[in-house]
């Protein structure tokens, strides 16, 4: 689950990103930028174990994967961005 969590993500960040324009790193970070799950995965997931949708092994799964991506998306950008020069505006 972590895995086709993180490569749809990232595909569809990098993807729209790149249609829109950027190239390169600058859409790699963008598409690891929409990566991560976070708080809102984690109240979907109680949410539906409350109402008995999912079970145990289920909840766990998606609260890991919102934790998961969300710890490895900073570090991924900071590896996207690390050559990139910085645009002032």
């Amino acid at each position: 689950m972590l895995g086709v969590a993180v490569a749809a993500k990232f595909t569809g960040g990098y993807l729209g990103a790149h249609l829109g324009g950027g190239r390169g790193r600058q859409a790699c970070a963008i598409g690891f930028g929409l990566m991560p799950q976070g708080a809102v995965g984690i109240i979907l997931a109680f949410l539906a174990l409350e109402f008995a949708l999912i079970d145990e092994t289920v909840f766990v799964a998606l609260v890991t994967t919102a934790l998961v991506t969300s710890i490895l998306s900073g570090p991924f950008i900071k590896c996207a961005m690390a050559h990139e020069p910085l645009n002032p505006l």
